[in-house]
């Protein structure tokens, strides 16, 4: 992953995944205040909840990581598809 996306973004990738891996669930990660997560629009839009409600975010306890995506800006670009 460093010699794709280099070893600051690399390591901001493996943070953000290890900060998730250590929540019993998308609820208690974001009670944590780490990152800014927020919902996507657009064609990023694709979270497979019918609620974001807190009671909802408890049930989540599994995460799809697809890829990593620069999508600040005009145009989405992928760092590692």
């Amino acid at each position: 992953m460093k010699k794709k996306i280099g070893q600051a973004l690399a390591r901001g990738v493996k943070k953000r995944c290890d900060n998730l891996k250590a929540a019993t669930n998308f609820g208690v990660y974001l009670s944590t205040g780490l990152g800014k997560p927020h919902s996507l629009g657009g064609d990023l839009k694709g979270i497979d909840t019918e609620s974001l409600d807190p009671a909802s975010l408890k049930e989540c306890d599994t995460i799809i990581v697809e890829g990593v995506m620069d999508y600040h800006g005009q145009e989405n670009k992928w760092l590692i598809p």
